[in-house]
């Protein structure tokens, strides 16, 4: 299995019991779909028995099974698995003798890499220290208007961040015609697959306006991209171990976890949630201090609990599908690992009896009342 992030145009997949061919594939604009969209991709599937296509919003963290369609070659299928595993390289005493090479920029171009990189999801898993190394070893180039930046079925060399400019994603269909699947803007980023998967680019690239890029070849990309998701990894295995409620779960559980989460940093005097909200997200702790505050009969905001590294909360609202119980907020800056509500109920769901047992440790029990009441009412 691979998550949606991870196929590519022509992959065929194994979705509700049929072989559909990925036709289109891009991510949302988080504009059409609100602060969810950047996790999500739209996937246009072609049903291999009878041609009819369907249009689904996916989870970029949603798994599917890559296949064989019926009297055709897999496109990537096995030979794309054999390619993760051609860069298996990357390890920790691999990244421990990289020598990066370093390319000088002004302070204003270091920070507005700086700004690109927070804004965009792919570089979500990197922490400070991968993100000065990102930004010391990018480099510049500048395209012209109808310029193609990298074709299908080449081999690719360079990853790409627009820093300026408009592009164009294209695809050749059936008839070896060029479609248009995706516009870039400043801030976006593409060319990661061929570079991840050692295979040829799955698209064209165009500049549809002039354009200025930071680059990174395929070596500079191993270690900081790959290498980054490889500490992030070892980094999210230890600190699940230390937390209590995840301790039952199995490694291969914890790895499915560990892809999933998506850290957040959080300035100190940030409203996390809010009493009253809806509930979208469940959150652990990983660095930093925040409060649990709910309004007393009085209607004056009080502080009953504390979080500190290894608690979470957010799962009873997510659990009982009813408003946030109480207002978490940062008193130091925080690094919180979040769970989309889709993710949460498909990894932790099974442990919905221990995560509500959990709620005895509260200081006060109104969660606790709450989903109690609504689980009364489900019975009758």
């Amino acid at each position: 299995m691979v998550c949606v992030e991870e196929v590519s145009i022509g992959d065929f997949v194994e979705y509700e019991g049929e072989v559909y061919e990925i036709l289109e594939l891009s991510p949302l604009d988080p504009a059409e779909t609100g602060t969810d969209g950047k996790n999500k991709f739209r996937v246009v599937l072609e049903l291999q028995s009878n041609k009819s296509q369907k249009t689904i919003n996916f989870q970029a963290t949603h798994d599917l099974d890559l296949t064989d369609a019926p009297g055709k070659q897999t496109k990537i299928g096995k030979g794309r698995r054999e390619a993760v595993s051609g860069e298996s390289d990357v390890n920790p005493e691999s990244l421990a003798k990289w020598q990066k090479k370093v390319v000088e920029k002004n302070e204003g171009d270091r920070a507005n890499i700086r700004k690109i990189v927070g804004d965009n999801v792919f570089f979500a898993h990197l922490d400070e220290a991968e993100n000065n190394e990102l930004i010391d070893v990018v480099f510049d180039k500048s395209f012209n208007a109808g310029d193609v930046l990298m074709r299908q079925g080449a081999q690719g060399d360079l990853f790409y961040i627009i820093d300026k400019g408009d592009a164009e994603i294209f695809v050749l269909d059936e008839n070896k015609n060029e479609k248009l699947v995706r516009s870039c803007k400043d801030g976006d980023s593409f060319g990661e697959l061929a570079l991840m998967y050692n295979a040829p680019r799955n698209a064209t690239v165009k500049a549809k306006t002039d354009l200025r890029c930071w680059c990174m070849d395929r070596e500079s990309f191993k270690y900081v991209i790959m290498g980054g998701s490889i500490r992030k990894r070892d980094r999210y295995l230890g600190f699940l171990d230390s937390v209590k409620i995840f301790s039952t779960m199995d490694v291969s559980e914890k790895m499915k976890l560990v892809d999933a989460l998506i850290p957040r940093k959080v300035k100190s005097g940030v409203s996390v949630v809010k009493q009253g909200d809806a509930a979208d997200m469940f959150y652990i702790v990983e660095k930093g201090k925040l409060t649990v505050s709910q309004l007393n009969p009085q209607g004056v905001d009080e502080v009953v609990n504390e979080k500190n590294p290894g608690d979470y909360f957010g799962e009873i609202a997510l659990m009982s599908d009813m408003p946030r119980s109480a207002t978490v907020t940062t008193v130091e800056d925080s690094v919180l690992l979040t769970l989309d509500r889709n993710t949460f109920i498909s990894l932790l769901g099974p442990m919905a009896d221990l995560l509500r047992r959990n709620v005895a440790l509260y200081k006060t029990y109104i969660d606790y009342t709450r989903v109690v009441s609504v689980e009364e009412t489900n019975a009758q």
